[in-house]
């Protein structure tokens, strides 16, 4: 940040009494509000319009940073969350680890002074997914240019772009080329840290996912460009008056690492050991060959911000998206309560098979359900057949697929999707897309999402409110042109069937055309278990269960085991444990 859009910083912080009320929207019947935006993120618009369209404000040397705050500020991880709930056993992890050592990091790339940081953070992220396995080289330049937001090439971003830039199946794009090589399926957003022992979350999902985007507060006088290894440390985030401006990689962390080592920072050594490794985006020349270390008492780094895991998938998965929201999550909206529903109506482009849904949710957990309906009525989600119903819950926001078997549509036909959200505490549960002037003024509203209350009332999208007007509803869906011979899916892969009650084997068929299906369970070498099945069954999907015992009725013995179905057009294996 330079000195001298610190200052303007400091002086809109101090006097942004004005912005400090959310932009609320209603609806006519009162009842419907927008969550309060972020304050820092009304400063940071407030401080754009003083100092004009320009590349995002870099270091003193020059070097670009980027990262900008969201419009909605990360909700903090609830007690139970952060892994404090009475009877929750406490992992224990390494007391160090780096991925680099595992294979898992590609090399430092440099920025140069575009203000693009947030785009090196979450692409180094998404290659460090595929690794060691894959080596990718994603393009950051693509994702700053085409995000489709206000701030333009080089102004700055964040995390909330980058998933909206995925999602929609824009990116990424490799350096080399002009193709999208992935779909961006789950993102990860890990609730912030609570304070400098709260680590585990960013632990667990380095070892899960690869390398994670976190943002925080760079200044040149806490890190020195020219230290073999630079040290970043600074105060509490709930007293201080700066926020995260620099998106980095977290690639490790070491508990031992010393706090005398932070020598170059004004407010003092911090209270204890350890520090999170961390990529730069600016070239092998600095730090430590682009590397750098994040003391744990740092109170800016990965707190008043998400860090990010960024995953994908093979582009065959599916062969189309069905989407409104083209700027992804903007702002959150709810009834007063942490319940609510939310729905899209979207039109088959052709004779396809509804295969997925993808939606976001907003707090530290949510239960969700998701429905999906065929053959429904224009401006009503909930009418026509209930093709699908199914649920789960998730223990940090995100973005996220949940497939829902294989659902026929015609070329022409109205399907919806609605998803019922129960957060956890958070009383805003439906994420929207908003067009909100300065950042996100691309957005138009399709005219197909809805909201409700109850899941019975339904209402389209509120008027704005203060010159912020939400637009869609973050629900996509995806399909595929061609049905796959057969479909079997199963839950509860690993089991206890001998407890009470039992833990039962769940296996979701799903037939293209109606006829005899036999769902049978032979061991590893293909003798004889157990006929779970053997009867018609209808086009679409049905669910059966293994409780675990052999044609006899005794409890079959501990192992791996196989189930078969056949059917018209299927003959599927899949495997199945059973731990006694």
């Amino acid at each position: 940040m330079s000195r001298a859009f610190a200052k303007i910083f400091i002086l809109v912080f101090a006097a942004a009494a004005l912005f400090a009320a959310a932009p609320a929207a209603y609806a006519e019947d009162g009842t419907l509000k927008a969550a309060p935006a972020a304050p820092v993120f009304l400063r940071y618009l407030q401080a754009l319009k003083a100092r004009g369209p320009a590349r995002a404000p870099g270091t003193l040397t020059g070097r670009g940073l980027g990262w900008i705050p969201p419009p909605r500020g990360a909700v903090a991880a609830s007690a139970a969350a952060a892994g404090k709930k009475k009877g929750v056993k406490k992992v224990s992890y390494a007391a160090s680890y780096d991925l680099r050592e595992q294979g898992r990091v590609t090399t430092v790339k440099d920025q140069g002074s575009c203000g693009d940081c947030w785009a090196f953070g979450a692409m180094a992220s998404l290659e460090s997914y595929f690794m060691p396995g894959e080596t990718l080289d994603l393009s950051e330049a693509d994702l700053d240019a085409n995000s489709g937001f206000d701030f333009g090439s080089c102004g700055g971003g964040n995390d909330y772009m980058s998933a909206a830039y995925l999602t929609r199946w824009s990116g990424p794009l490799p350096e080399t080329s002009s193709t999208v090589v992935k779909h961006a399926q789950n993102i990860i957003f890990l609730t912030p840290r609570s304070g400098p022992t709260d680590n585990d979350r960013i632990k667990a999902a380095l070892l899960t996912y690869g390398a994670l985007g976190a943002a925080f507060y760079y200044n040149d006088s806490y890190c020195m460009p020219n230290s073999l290894v630079c040290s970043s440390y600074y105060a509490d985030v709930s007293t201080s008056s700066y926020y995260s401006n620099h998106e980095v990689a977290i690639v490790g962390w070491d508990d031992d690492y010393p706090k005398a080592n932070f020598t170059s920072v004004p407010v003092g050594q911090p209270a204890g050991n350890g520090a999170f490794i961390c990529k730069n985006s600016w070239g092998t020349g600095w730090g430590e060959s682009g590397y750098f270390y994040v003391s744990y008492y740092d109170g800016v780094f990965g707190r008043d911000a998400y860090a990010t895991a960024f995953t994908g998938e093979a582009v065959t998965n599916y062969a189309r998206v069905y989407s409104y929201d083209t700027l992804g999550w903007v702002q959150d909206y709810g009834f007063g309560a942490a319940t609510a529903w939310y729905a899209n109506i979207f039109t088959a482009a052709g004779n396809e098979g509804l295969k997925a849904v993808g939606f976001y949710t907003n707090d530290t957990a949510t239960a969700y359900t998701v429905y999906v309906y065929t053959g429904v009525t224009a401006g009503q989600p909930a009418s026509g057949a209930l093709a699908y119903s199914g649920g789960g819950s998730v223990s940090s926001p995100g973005y996220y697929t949940v497939p829902v078997g294989y659902l026929s549509v015609d070329a022409g036909e109205r399907f919806s999707v609605v998803v019922k959200a129960v957060n956890a505490s958070y009383t805003y549960p439906i994420p929207l897309e908003a067009n909100w002037p300065g950042y996100s003024s691309g957005a138009s509203a399709s005219g197909n999402s809805y909201l409700s209350s109850d899941g019975s009332s339904w209402q389209a999208m509120p008027a704005a409110s203060l010159g912020i007007t939400p637009t869609n509803a973050n629900l996509k869906a995806y399909s595929v042109t061609q049905p796959p011979e057969g479909t079997v899916e199963m839950t509860d892969n690993l089991f206890r069937p001998v407890r009470n009650p039992a833990v039962q084997c769940k296996i979701n068929v799903t037939i293209f055309a109606g006829g005899n299906v036999t769902v049978k369970v032979y061991t590893i070498n293909g003798g004889f278990v157990r006929t779970i099945y053997n009867g018609p069954q209808s086009k679409g999907a049905s669910d059966y269960f293994w409780d675990g015992r052999t044609e006899s009725g005794a409890v079959a013995a501990s192992g791996l085991y196989l189930v078969n179905v056949k059917g018209p057009n299927t003959n599927k294996t899949e495997k199945v444990v059973l731990i006694k």
